[in-house]
């Protein structure tokens, strides 16, 4: 019987339809069938590469602020810790809904060993799922880390004996996902996987260095998502907090009802901009290169939660 390598997609653009594809290609083919399940449509010749393919026209988000993690930057004059420097959802249900599927197929199908990998991915060496094979023969599971602690594991490259996974990873249960993240804060959603692992099997944590030749990872940005407004509790003022990742000069410009700043950012640096006393704001119009990007009333609502998820400390 071969085993099942699955990939995870989501692919809204062509350059990351033609990713998925390269790491289709790049999997090994003898001893192994390939799954592909995907948020998006992808086209019928990449569909043809895979013995499997599922489209979850569901993509599950939730912008429920609690199950968002913090992003930091940090720089000699400042530090800033907000879940809304990047805009993107909490994508974990969505993620889980596949992961649901396709241990659902496994078993339906009689697969004993399941390797995930995420679109973004291209496999150099195929060695990788042959020592994975042979780990599984001792181990449940098998994860990947990103710190030299071995604490926090990697999303985009893991295995698992099919008879050992968890009730939480093979039965979709958005409820119960959601109480036990917020409930121990396992946050992000890498925190909530190797918890429900490590309550029932026996896992094999690896450096990710091991596979540093041999894996390539391509991460895409969607390119709104470097700026957020942020909360100094010193003096109780609201700021823009704006990083320029695009290759050229950005012109960006806030409006609120007391104060009106226009200014130019070079490639690769930021700025943060004083809007004022947050009590006296009451709204704040963001606009880059004279396009509106976002108008926010500062309600009460906004400032309890601003004050909670996005602060700045100014040296």
């Amino acid at each position: 019987m071969k085993d099942l390598i699955f990939v995870t997609a989501y692919c809204p653009t062509q350059e990351q339809i033609d990713r998925l594809s390269e790491c289709i290609d790049s999997l090994p083919k003898d001893g192994f069938d390939i799954a592909l399940i995907s948020h998006t449509h992808i086209p019928l010749d990449i569909q043809k590469k895979c013995q499997f393919y599922i489209y979850d026209h569901l993509n599950e988000l939730s912008d429920d602020e609690e199950l968002r993690h913090f992003e930091i930057h940090e720089a000699e004059n400042h530090i800033l810790k907000s879940k809304y420097l990047k805009k993107t959802p909490f994508y974990g249900f969505a993620i889980y809904r596949m992961f649901s599927t396709i241990s659902q197929l496994a078993k339906n199908y009689g697969y004993e060993r399941i390797y995930h990998v995420e679109y973004d991915y291209v496999i150099k060496d195929k060695s990788i799922f042959t020592n994975h094979k042979n780990f599984l023969n001792r181990y449940d599971s098998i994860f990947y880390t990103i710190d030299e602690n071995l604490e926090m594991i990697l999303g985009g490259l893991k295995s698992f004996n099919v008879n050992k996974l968890p009730y939480l990873f093979e039965k979709y249960d958005r409820v119960e996902m959601t109480k036990i993240i917020k409930e121990q804060s396992l946050i992000p959603l890498e925190e909530f996987t190797k918890k429900i692992f490590k309550d029932v099997g026996n896992n094999l944590f690896i450096s990710k260095k091991i596979i540093k030749e041999k894996v390539e990872v391509k991460k895409f940005v969607s390119q709104d998502l470097n700026w957020c407004y942020c909360y100094n509790q010193s003096n109780n003022q609201i700021y823009l907090f704006y990083l320029n990742f695009f290759n050229d000069e950005q012109l960006i410009k806030v409006e609120s009802n007391n104060s009106n700043f226009e200014t130019d950012v070079q490639s690769g640096r930021f700025k943060i901009i004083n809007l004022g006393d947050i009590d006296e704001v009451v709204f704040i119009d963001f606009y880059r290169d004279k396009t509106k990007v976002s108008h926010i009333d500062i309600t009460e609502d906004f400032k309890s939660k601003i004050k909670k998820y996005s602060t700045i400390e100014l040296f």
